[in-house]
């Protein structure tokens, strides 16, 4: 087998140097992608109690019931 010269061994470490970059700049965004999708799992649960909530509030008013009185506010006249 040729033994490298010079030249080519310091253009193997500096392709081997620009795929570690790549390597660990691609870990760091899985990382922060991971990040994203762990909020949003963890969220997931909430958001549909509230849209839940939400949806039962606007059937309440779409079927005109009094709102106001379920919830025992006082009418003043």
């Amino acid at each position: 087998m040729d033994k490298m010269t010079t030249r080519e061994e310091i253009r193997l470490q500096k392709t081997l140097d620009e795929l570690m970059d790549i390597v660990m700049e691609n870990n760091i965004m899985l990382h922060q992608i991971c990040d994203v999708i762990n909020f949003h799992h963890a969220r997931h649960h909430q958001e549909n109690e509230e849209d839940f909530i939400r949806n039962i509030l606007a059937n309440l008013l779409s079927s005109g019931v009094d709102i106001k009185g379920m919830l025992g506010s006082k009418r003043g006249g």
